[in-house]
């Protein structure tokens, strides 16, 4: 006849109705549920997304046979092996000189093992195989490369025939031969930890875009003054300690974004934000703490996290 949940009951509480009362005039008369017989894994996951809700109750014949969770969505039908990986490698590494006068930034060896393989085995880890790859400098060299591998990847080429920004590569993509979410990495980033929990928020949120953000911490190394306007000091703080949060360099798409992406033309990240904004797409955050965040775009990223690097 209808449901009544733990939030529900706090709510009563909090108005101090008297507890001894009937719950007729509190329940939800018309609570979102599925029937037995119309119950796939797939439906359940489009109606819990239409209607914004994580929990749904499954009936037969007025009773509750079974109660699906979004963590039940993902163990059934959302596997990371059907999702698309697109890798930025265009870049010229100019951080990196005077190595990338020779190699493209991507191959840079780091642990035995090249930026780029590092980035891929994080993927496969996951199950995920299909890569695609916005390239420009020393292009072929990398083409070159992982087609001479041994790897059992799909790799789809997408070659800027002139620099297209930190994001503007994506408008080379065919929305159509992409998976509907789909990750964004650049190639010198690593993240250390289960990219299958942001691929659940990414769902449950319902985000056209998800960002991973970055906890970093930076402390100042003296006393940090206030003053007034007439020049008094009015308090002094000792080696103050800030957080902020940074982009990672790391997405998760909806694929229908991309419509907002202008074809072959220049276009960064921030810009790129700012339209989704105001377009009314919803963008969301994962917030993960700096220790599993390796960067190796520089000298000195590279040489901090050379000997740390483990997973």
């Amino acid at each position: 006849i209808g449901a009544i949940s733990d939030g529900d009951i706090r709510k009563i509480i909090l108005k101090k109705v008297k507890l001894n009362r009937t719950i007729e005039k509190y329940y939800n008369k018309n609570p979102k549920y599925l029937e037995k017989k119309k119950f796939t894994y797939k439906f359940a996951k489009n109606f819990m997304i239409k209607h914004k809700i994580n929990v749904l109750p499954i009936l037969n014949n007025g009773k509750v046979v079974k109660v699906i969770l979004w963590k039940d969505i993902i163990e059934n039908i959302e596997n990371l092996s059907n999702l698309d990986c697109v890798i930025f490698a265009g870049g010229e590494g100019k951080r990196l000189k005077p190595f990338t006068i020779v190699l493209p930034k991507p191959l840079i060896p780091f642990n035995e093992k090249t930026f780029l393989d590092h980035v891929i085995d994080r993927f496969n880890f996951y199950k995920i195989s299909n890569f695609n790859l916005i390239l420009n400098y020393k292009s072929n060299i990398i083409k070159s490369y992982l087609k001479e591998s041994k790897s059992k990847n799909n790799y789809k080429f997408f070659t800027e025939k002139k620099p297209l920004g930190t994001i503007g590569g994506l408008s080379l993509i065919n929305k159509n031969k992409i998976s509907s979410d789909f990750f964004v990495t650049n190639c010198d980033i690593i993240l250390k930890t289960d990219i299958q929990k942001i691929y659940y928020s990414h769902l449950t949120n319902n985000n056209d875009l998800t960002m991973v953000l970055i906890k970093q911490k930076e402390k100042l190394a003296y006393g940090s003054c206030k003053i007034s306007k007439n020049g008094n000091l009015k308090s002094i703080e000792e080696k103050p300690e800030t957080t902020y949060l940074i982009n990672s360099g790391v997405y998760l798409f909806k694929k229908s974004i991309l419509d907002i992406i202008p074809k072959n033309k220049k276009i960064h990240f921030n810009q790129f934000v700012k339209d989704a904004l105001k377009k009314n797409y919803k963008v969301g955050t994962y917030t993960l703490e700096e220790k599993n965040w390796i960067d190796i775009g520089n000298w000195l990223s590279y040489k901090n996290n050379k000997d740390k690097f483990s997973f």
